[in-house]
């Protein structure tokens, strides 16, 4: 197995905890004769290349999600486990074989690369893009402009067999549902229960998002759709006590047409239930990378087999491109196993990633009108 992927999967890194394993990249960077820089959590250097006018980013997250409960696992998520097709561990897919494999690409490269490099391993990708946010902002106020082209590639998990173009925007809200507290051997009302409230609540998110389905659609991003992720009530301490409010959390994921409109569409929706707060905690909109991109015109001549297609999940795309940046999605990982137990990532995956990226690099350096 990779050391550096072994490394990668063997330290921690959820969301809010990435420290060590920038730590880990940041010394690997350095014993390759680079000069890392550590920028607000995220770990970035910079490769000079022959075309000096020219850039490539490649860009990926340090951070995983919660592992669950270990005892899932057939292995510790932490202990990387190899078989003949394999490697098995908490971020192997999402992206730690992706961001190993950028370097192998550049010892392919060898020491002058064809366009300049840049390295972005980011954090709070899993949460709110945080860090790409902050390493966009950066670059674009101390480097964009030094270049007449920049693209960037994310080696979010496409398990090499497509080129991910652009993805739904996202938006995360809490909604919180007050009730009357008291004693639970009273009687109150339904109607005054924040539970019951919930419940509710919940039936009336539901049919907005099929009315939102039936009004709103983007032939190539798909339908908006609304998921609820968590609910929270009551306390285990007091478990004789109605609770004064039941708190539920959304992952709506937009199109274009509607992304403005939905924390007003929510609160509306349940605004019939009384003094229900929608509270927005994280926005993103689509990202979208059209066929003018240098990025996308190497692709459909240089891999001809890959399609170019949308994500069903969010990335950080949507930072890049809002920033002027064109950016494709182009990973190993299989994203049908990510944010799954007994994550992993096929190793043929791995090889074929690499020398796919190897081929749009030079082809970026090599690329005329």
């Amino acid at each position: 197995m990779h050391t550096l992927l072994r490394k990668l999967i063997a330290t921690p890194s959820q969301t809010g905890s990435e420290e060590n394993i920038a730590e880990v990249l940041y010394e690997h960077i350095a014993s390759l004769g680079l000069t890392p820089i550590k920028q607000d959590g995220n770990i970035v250097a910079h490769i000079p290349g022959e075309i000096a006018a020219r850039a490539l980013i490649l860009s990926g997250h340090i951070d995983t999600v919660s592992e669950g409960d270990p005892a899932n696992w057939l292995t510790s998520p932490f202990e990387p486990k190899q078989d003949d097709k394999r490697i098995y561990g908490l971020g192997s897919s999402d992206m730690k074989s992706g961001i190993t494999g950028y370097f192998d690409v550049l010892g392919m490269l060898g020491d002058k690369p064809p366009v300049d490099i840049w390295l972005a391993f980011v954090t709070g990708e899993e949460l709110d893009g945080s860090g790409s946010k902050s390493f966009v902002e950066w670059f674009s106020a101390n480097h964009k402009q030094n270049y007449e082209a920049v693209e960037c590639i994310i080696a979010e998990p496409t398990d090499a067999q497509f080129v991910g173009v652009g993805h739904r925007g996202n938006m995360f809200l809490s909604v919180r549902i007050p009730g009357t507290a008291a004693h639970a051997s009273l009687e109150i009302n339904e109607n005054e229960q924040s539970i019951f409230k919930a419940e509710n609540c919940i039936a009336a998110l539901k049919k907005l998002e099929e009315s939102w389905k039936k009004k709103f659609s983007d032939t190539v991003l798909g339908a908006p759709t609304l998921a609820i992720t968590g609910l929270q009530a009551g306390s285990q301490a007091t478990t004789n006590k109605l609770p004064e409010f039941t708190e539920l959390t959304l992952d709506v994921r937009t199109i274009p047409e509607i992304h403005n409109q939905v924390a007003s569409d929510i609160q509306k929706t349940l605004d019939q239930y009384k003094d229900v707060n929608v509270t927005v905690i994280e926005s993103c909109p689509a990202g979208w990378t059209d066929e003018s991109s240098i990025l996308r015109q190497i692709a459909s001549r240089e891999l001809p087999n890959l399609e170019h297609l949308p994500t069903a999940g969010a990335a950080d795309l949507c930072f890049f491109v809002e920033a002027g940046i064109p950016t494709i999605l182009y990973g190993p990982g299989h994203r049908n196993v990510m944010h799954a137990t007994n994550e992993y990532v096929e190793i043929s995956s791995m090889a074929i990633c690499t020398k796919n990226t190897k081929q749009l690099i030079d082809a970026f350096g090599a690329f005329h009108e």
